[in-house]
């Protein structure tokens, strides 16, 4: 599986962890950990990794995948954490998750574009 570029990549970084290292507690998802852990995209040019939060409120799993190279982020959430575990890995995989504009990739007033 390789990651697809956006159009509006920002600048690259250097090499990152290799999948491996997340041994086998993220092995069931393998697109996430791509996310997390590849510095590459599909095209072979350097990329920014991911960020992955998780937490709980309002009786629910809350799970955030930030998309540090294209400044917007996932937002998952699901009473069990398996089932939101499951719906991120879908959402990745299929590319159908309802990605939102990250805060401070925002343009912001009085700022040039």
């Amino acid at each position: 599986m390789s990651l697809k570029k956006p159009q509006n990549a920002l600048t690259p970084l250097s090499d990152c962890l290799p999948q491996g290292s997340a041994g086998d507690v993220l092995s069931p998802f393998p697109c996430l950990i791509e996310w997390l852990s590849s510095s590459k995209w599909d095209d072979g040019t350097v990329r920014h990794t991911s960020t992955f939060k998780m937490g709980t409120e309002d009786g629910k799993w809350k799970l955030s995948l930030t998309d540090t190279h294209g400044g917007r982020v996932l937002y998952i959430s699901a009473p069990l954490l398996e089932e939101a575990m499951l719906s991120l890995e879908q959402a990745l995989v299929t590319d159908a998750g309802d990605w939102q504009r990250a805060d401070w990739a925002r343009p912001r007033k009085g700022r040039k574009k």
